[in-house]
């Protein structure tokens, strides 16, 4: 993985999704940031470093992250706390908890 490969992917990915100026401009920081922690598969980076970088909104990170994440240019898992950062990835998926209410657990044991 290198930072001309994953700009290849996004010129590519773009051809299918309109992605904005500001989801670009976010890619490219991700690239940046991951080069700079010598191109771990998964690297952590709090949303004020990103947000204050890019002098945009939290929200607008949030939205443009989420389209990077829809385009599958990155994986993404949030934080567990305000104090945690949030993990990416440009080729990892992160595992997702299954949320058992109580009424699955019933269901399953009474075959309903």
């Amino acid at each position: 993985m290198d930072g001309y490969s994953l700009t290849a992917k996004m010129r590519k990915i773009r051809r299918r999704f309109r992605l904005t100026a500001t989801e670009q401009a976010l890619y490219q920081e991700l690239i940046s940031i991951c080069n700079e922690e010598g191109w771990s598969e998964i690297f952590r980076v709090a949303n004020n470093e990103l947000f204050i970088a890019l002098n945009i909104t939290e929200k607008t990170l949030i939205k443009a992250r989420e389209s990077l994440i829809n385009s599958e240019l990155i994986f993404y898992k949030s934080g567990k706390s305000k104090r945690s950062v949030g993990s990416y990835s440009f080729t990892k998926t992160f595992e997702t908890a299954v949320k058992i209410t109580v009424d699955d657990i019933g269901n399953s044991i009474y075959g309903g």
